[in-house]
């Protein structure tokens, strides 16, 4: 008799760090460039080959294989025009995530240090302490981090779970501004909008380049392009708002946008593809929509409605 095969690895992860201001200061609203910059920074401190394996781009193209969100406040922080103000003992969080193996390690690998976080945005910035890692293994979190925000997975997982429900339509909320670049021009390439094409072409290609081996086999497809996404998945309602990014570094804007969206899909779609719609939205999680997602853009939830 064969023994069963153990359970794949997780390969998707998604993690938080809650932080506590040891010194007053003030960061900008939009910080998600400093937020990659100190990821690194603090990875290369403890494993200087690992930050650069991180910071190098894949092999084959593509995103970096993590996402990172701005801060989001729970005490002890004012806003202030285009401002956030920490008075000592502020208190914030952030969320990780990793769909690559580089990434996964990483995150693991930072997980397993309390450290300083220390954020520098031109002329402001907070000097942050970890006060601890939240993993799926913590036992309690705070609200804001619940509802399947930290959690870990594989590919055999996401299957398993898409295998349960064929929905008809599904919502998802764009947690951090989201943006998606079309075309080669330089100052009009950036659409800032969650049109079908763009939010489930920008999915459905991560996949493929994370996940070469599972969407050879997979059932369906064999090819979707925006052509196809254009005919078979509609946008319903939806509340969104715009917010504007900026890089400091960079000395640039991106437009992006944050809210809910309803997307509905063709009557004539099989149980087969709207299962794997769904499971791609179980992939976003972990993986982000759009462009520029370790910068701070980009993180997702996804339900149906």
């Amino acid at each position: 008799m064969t023994s069963p095969s153990a359970p794949s690895p997780p390969s998707l992860v998604s993690l938080a760090a809650e932080l506590e201001a040891l010194e007053p200061g003030t960061l900008p609203v939009t910080h998600g460039e400093t937020m990659q910059t100190e990821f690194l920074q603090a990875l290369h401190r403890w494993n200087p080959v690992l930050a650069k394996q991180l910071h190098d781009s894949p092999a084959g193209g593509g995103a970096r294989g993590y996402t990172i969100s701005p801060l989001y406040m729970l005490n002890g922080v004012a806003r202030r025009e285009d401002y956030w103000t920490f008075s000592r003992g502020a208190r914030c969080w952030f969320r990780l995530t990793a769909y690559r193996p580089t990434a996964v390690e990483a995150l693991w690998f930072n997980a397993n240090h309390r450290h300083d976080w220390h954020l520098i945005a031109g002329k402001s910035g907070v000097h942050f302490q970890i006060r601890r890692w939240i993993t799926p293994r913590t036992p309690q979190v705070h609200r804001d981090m619940s509802g399947g925000w930290i959690n870990q997975s594989n590919p055999e997982c996401l299957r398993a779970i898409s295998a349960l429900s064929a929905p008809g339509a599904i919502r998802l909320e764009f947690i951090s501004p989201t943006a998606f670049r079309r075309g080669d021009s330089k100052w009009n390439s950036v659409v800032a909008l969650p049109l079908p094409e763009l939010v489930w072409g920008s999915l459905y290609r991560r996949w493929l380049q994370v996940f070469p081996a599972e969407s050879a086999t997979a059932s369906p497809p064999p090819i979707w392009n925006n052509e196809w996404f254009n005919a078979n998945v509609s946008l319903g309602r939806f509340e969104i708002r715009s917010e504007m990014m900026n890089f400091q570094k960079h000395n640039g804007n991106v437009p992006g946008f944050v809210g809910a969206a309803e997307f509905q899909f063709h009557r004539k779609l099989s149980n087969d593809e709207r299962r794997f719609l769904w499971m791609l939205c179980q992939f976003g999680i972990y993986a982000g929509v759009g462009s520029m997602t370790s910068w701070g853009m980009g993180q997702m939830k996804s339900m149906e409605p």
